[in-house]
C-alpha cells in the first residue's frame, strides 16, 4: 500500500472567475469587496485573516513591511543554496514566525473590539445577564450533574472508609 502524499490542487484564474460568477448569483457583492477577497486567496496584507487556516506564499506576495524589509536584509545575491534559495538560511522560518505574530496580534485586535461591543451592550440593557443566571439556575438543578456529585462523594467516602481500615 502507497502512503505518498496527495498532490497539490492547481487553482488557476478560471476557476476563481467561475466561482465567482456563481456567489454574484446567489448575491449582489460590491465589485471592489469582490476585488478584496480574490486578493486575500494569494496575498498576505497586514490588518487581513488569510481564507484558509493553511497557505502557501511567495515571497513576493507577502504585503506586510516588516515581511518586506526582512527578504531585502536576508537577499544573499552570492550563491545559490539548494534548500533556502537566495536567501540565507531560516529566513522562511523567521518570515513564519513573523506572518504568526501578525495574525495574533490582528485576531487579539478584533477580539477586543468584540468585548467591548458586547459589554456596551450588557451595559445598556441587563437581560442578558438575567438570562445567563437562570441558565446556570438551571444547571444546579439538572438531575445528572446532581448525579454525578453524588457518585464523586461517594466514592472519596469508600476511600476514607479504605484509610479508616488501614
Amino acid at each position: 500500500m502507497s502512503w505518498s502524499k496527495p498532490k497539490t490542487s492547481i487553482i488557476s484564474s478560471e476557476d476563481l472567475e467561475d466561482s465567482a460568477k456563481i456567489e454574484s448569483s446567489k448575491e449582489e457583492i460590491n465589485p471592489q469587496e469582490e476585488e478584496e477577497r480574490l486578493k486575500d486567496i494569494y496575498l498576505f496584507r497586514s490588518g487581513r485573516i488569510p481564507p484558509y487556516r493553511q497557505m502557501f506564499y511567495q515571497f513576493k506576495d507577502l504585503q506586510n513591511e516588516e515581511a518586506q524589509s526582512l527578504i531585502r536584509k536576508s537577499f544573499n545575491g552570492s550563491t545559490c543554496d539548494e534548500k533556502s534559495g537566495w536567501f540565507l538560511p531560516g529566513t522562511d522560518q523567521k518570515l513564519r514566525d513573523l506572518l504568526t505574530e501578525s495574525l495574533n496580534v490582528h485576531i487579539a485586535n478584533e477580539n477586543q473590539t468584540d468585548l467591548k461591543e458586547e459589554e456596551e451592550r450588557g451595559k445598556r440593557g441587563g437581560s442578558d445577564e438575567e438570562a445567563l443566571s437562570d441558565e446556570f439556575e438551571d444547571e444546579e438543578e439538572d438531575p445528572i450533574i446532581s448525579e454525578m456529585k453524588f457518585l464523586h462523594n461517594s466514592s472519596s467516602d469508600e476511600e476514607e472508609d479504605e484509610e479508616d481500615k488501614a
